[in-house]
């Protein structure tokens, strides 16, 4: 792909200025002949944003950044690292392939893929950045991928879609039916030419809802990274016969936690109590997945409140979440605030008597600090306000006071 961004000198200065103030930069230009300099910023801006997110990319020689909102859109590498371990097969299509992050990870478990993508300057450039990556098993099309589909000869082993989450207004929107291509218009043609479909959602989709929608659901995974859910996995097989598997998956750069329930959930009792020495907050992506009661029954922890997702114990105990060691628990008012002596603390809003506006005008403090206020409701129904500092495994390894 002949492109002048990609010049010894002008990728030098890419390198030498992305950190810089960009409107700085734009002002003191123009510094190449050839490149205009929004397209220049452009580049900087992307391979800023690539630095964390796709660190592979960013660290590749002749990488081809295309604008900063498909950086946004685009699946982190941690993430479309975790899809590849799901599947296996001679051959895949994704539809939606845009800047190609999944594309280049679905390739390490998929003999063939093939990426569409219908805009044409994104195409060139997840096919020139395939080639930089050394993924030679890719074939790039600038086409519809519904359209595609519709016209294969012979069947795929998967077919792969990240539907675009944007309005034709450019408002986000995460509805199935609200998404291009729509899957619910769409899933019998594309079952017409493949058994096994990956959906990727909005994590704030209804899983429930979304079960009803699909039908053919097989598996749900909810993805978080770093205790932030950011996308629903959904796999849909043809003729599907038996109850979906949810699973709750936490990612870090070092560990992968899951745990895995069928849906519906059946939900083990859990009995409620009053604060006790620990208070735990269970991962997002069990939230998100309604399995944090199956989760904390077994520990032998209890809910401060039936509709409260927090739990409470006397003795330490490990918990896939975070873990706080409680230090005060008062009434939800101004003199229970007093009474902490509290001018800065991170705080948390769960199932509380007000909004967190409200919250944030009634206790006038500051944001940080090491202690953590949670305004919630306790067993008995009633509001209130418990300071905590959370609990690590240096400060447990170490026989701090805490737990004494």
């Amino acid at each position: 792909m002949t492109n002048p961004i990609l010049r010894e000198d002008v990728q030098d200065f890419i390198k030498e200025h992305f950190r810089d103030d960009l409107p700085t930069i734009a002002l003191n230009g123009p510094y190449f002949e050839d490149i205009d300099t929004k397209v220049l910023l452009d580049q900087m801006s992307s391979k800023f944003k690539c630095e964390k997110k796709l660190p592979t990319w960013f660290n590749t020689e002749g990488i081809l950044y295309p604008p900063k909102l498909s950086i946004e859109q685009s699946s982190s590498e941690i993430t479309a690292r975790f899809k590849s371990s799901l599947i296996k097969g001679k051959s895949l299509i994704d539809l939606t392939g845009g800047y190609g992050v999944d594309t280049y990870y679905l390739a390490q478990s998929i003999a063939q893929v093939t990426h569409c993508e219908i805009d044409l300057e994104l195409s060139q450039i997840a096919k020139h950045n395939f080639i930089q990556l050394g993924q030679y098993n890719i074939n790039t099309y600038c086409v519809d991928g519904i359209e595609l589909v519709s016209h294969l000869p012979e069947k795929a082993d998967w077919v792969y879609l990240d539907p675009a989450r944007r309005s034709q207004t450019k408002q986000r929107v995460f509805k199935l039916e609200d998404c291009t291509p729509n899957i619910l218009k769409n899933i019998d043609l594309l079952f017409k030419h493949t058994k096994n479909i990956m959906l990727k959602t909005a994590p704030f989709l209804d899983i429930s809802l979304g079960i009803k929608q699909l039908k053919q659901v097989e598996a749900i995974y909810v993805v978080a990274v770093n205790n932030e859910v950011k996308e629903l996995l959904w796999l849909l097989r043809s003729n599907v016969n038996k109850l979906p598997q949810i699973h709750a998956v936490n990612l870090t750069e070092n560990s992968v936690w899951s745990h895995s329930e069928t849906w519906p959930i059946q939900s083990k009792s859990i009995e409620t109590s009053e604060v006790q020495r620990f208070l735990y907050e269970p991962l997002a992506s069990a939230l998100k997945a309604s399995i944090h009661h199956n989760i904390s029954s077994p520990l032998g922890l209890f809910k401060i409140h039936p509709q409260t997702h927090l739990y409470t114990s006397n003795q330490f105990v490990e918990f896939p979440g975070q873990t706080y060691r409680v230090l005060q628990v008062e009434a939800y008012n101004l003199k229970g605030f007093k009474a902490m002596t509290l001018s800065q603390a991170n705080f948390k809003v769960r199932n509380a008597p007000d909004r967190t506006e409200i919250i944030r005008k009634k206790f006038k403090f500051k944001d940080g600090g090491k202690y953590y206020l949670f305004f919630t409701t306790d067993h008995s129904g009633k509001g209130c306000i418990i300071k905590t500092i959370k609990v690590d495994f240096n400060i447990r390894f170490c026989g701090n006071k805490l737990f004494d």
